[in-house]
């Protein structure tokens, strides 16, 4: 009986994912990937004044992290468990998205065949064993467009709905740059919604009514949030922080020049970034004061604009008045685009070209995925030479034959262009789109791999079947 009931189990997909789980979990392991690794940006987590709600409000980091890290550091000593903690979410956000694409597709293996790939994410093995918010809000993420496909499949009650309202609220609260998620949810799940109803009609409700419930999932939860911040703090915004990424990208563009064309109240901070840019070229001439449109070299000055000149001005001018210098910051970023309109543009363009190489190198460099693409070439390779090689009417046959992948590969490809797409805009807008964003952008793609090598594996074993 025993026997029997494994054997079940062996042949259900749920088994194979939870065994790539275990597998991937003893790689890390023994490849010591699972220690805790501190970077630059821990110790502002690490930190994070949880003690006072008022000076958390006012902190440049949202709680989401810091929570994280004090309740899974509290398990070990040196935050030892902290990795493990990040893999196990990894592992739950892979289930719930598999889950969510079984009831999309009506298909537990192909929502294996989706799910298998992200096990294996560039952003999981660069940064599961960092200390910082990067593979949590990845995983969080993929588990909130999980929980968004499971209702867009029409099975819904109102738990789903406050899961998918708070997976988002969480994210975002993990890392910010996740904003884009309150736009998505109601894009994304329209769409699918769309598709769905045109390829398996059925009953449910109006679309427009669903796109209205799940753009108030995201919203409602963070314009409260907002309400609150501005209340206790007087800043309506999700945290004090985006105004030192914006200004160290533009603020590239920012010479003596430009002073008397910005706005009077604004020409002060100016003034006195130049000068501290100028002191701190002295020190590191490494660097140039002079504006560029070059996109690696507005890349490369980023932190060094950011951190060495523009922050320590407004330090210096506000005290450490932390809203009150992303606000000034943000404002002056804002005039200098005003400014020069046209360099701002040429940098969107440029840097929106460079997150789309990035994310594709990375994604060529994953092993994993390297692998699945020669795999997939190889079974397409004998899916070819069969066609050619039968008999005139079976090849006749194969051609007409419709694709029943075609809803499965379309639904899935729009998920990973609306996510990546949306991430991307959103970084590229105040940050440059470095590879760990666009790492965490791409997160999706590999799910369409996963899909081709069903199709292509699905359609040699028809093959060989109809030959039998």
């Amino acid at each position: 009986m025993v026997a029997k009931s494994f054997l079940r189990w062996v042949r259900h997909p749920s088994f194979w994912l939870v065994a790539q789980g275990i597998a991937l979990a003893i790689f890390l392991t023994a490849a010591s990937q699972l220690h805790p690794h501190g970077t630059p940006d821990t110790s502002s987590y690490q930190r994070f004044p949880l003690d006072s709600l008022h000076a958390a409000l006012e902190h440049s980091r949202t709680f989401g992290y810091p929570i994280f890290l004090r309740l899974a550091g509290s398990l070990a000593d040196h935050s030892a468990a902290v990795p493990g903690c990040q893999l196990a979410i990894h592992f739950g956000a892979i289930w719930v998205f598999y889950l969510g694409v079984c009831r999309l597709l009506d298909s537990r293996w192909l929502a294996f065949a989706a799910a298998s790939p992200l096990l294996y994410s560039n952003i999981l093995f660069g940064y599961v064993n960092n200390l910082i918010a990067d593979s949590l809000a990845s995983s969080i993420s993929v588990a909130t467009v999980g929980v968004l496909l499971w209702l867009v499949s029409g099975r819904c009650s109102s738990w789903l709905w406050l899961v998918l309202s708070a997976a988002c609220f969480a994210t975002y609260q993990v890392r910010p740059a996740y904003l884009f998620l309150v736009f998505l949810l109601p894009i994304l799940g329209s769409g699918l919604y769309w598709m769905r109803a045109r390829e398996l009609p059925h009953g449910g409700i109006e679309i427009h009514w669903l796109g209205s419930k799940l753009a108030a999932c995201g919203l409602v939860p963070l314009l409260a949030y907002c309400a609150v911040r501005w209340w206790l703090v007087g800043h309506f915004a999700l945290v004090s922080f985006g105004g030192n990424n914006f200004v160290g990208t533009v603020g590239v563009f920012l010479n003596q020049d430009m002073v008397s064309e910005l706005p009077p109240d604004l020409q002060r901070l100016a003034e006195t970034a130049i000068e501290t840019r100028k002191k701190a070229v002295a020190r590191h001439p490494e660097y140039s004061d002079e504006p560029t449109l070059q996109y690696m070299e507005i890349e490369n000055r980023f932190d060094f604009n950011t951190w060495v000149v523009f922050v320590p001005s407004a330090q210096r001018l506000y005290g450490n008045d932390q809203p009150r210098i992303n606000a000034e910051l943000r404002r002056l970023a804002v005039a200098i685009i005003v400014a020069r309109p046209g360099y701002y543009l040429a940098w969107l363009g440029k840097a929106a070209w460079r997150g789309i190489c990035v994310a594709l190198l990375d994604l060529a460099q994953n092993p994993i995925y390297l692998g699945g693409l020669v795999g997939l070439l190889a079974l397409h390779g004998c899916v070819v030479v069969r066609t050619v090689g039968g008999p005139p009417e079976t090849r006749l046959e194969d051609r007409a034959e419709p694709s029943a992948l075609r809803f499965p590969f379309n639904a899935i490809l729009l998920v990973a262009l609306v996510f990546a797409g949306m991430k991307l805009l959103l970084i590229i807008i105040t940050t440059p789109p470095l590879g760990r964003f666009m790492d965490a952008g791409a997160v999706f793609f590999p799910a369409l791999l996963g899909i081709g090598l069903f199709d292509r594996w699905s359609r040699l074993r028809n093959m060989r079947l109809r030959k039998v």
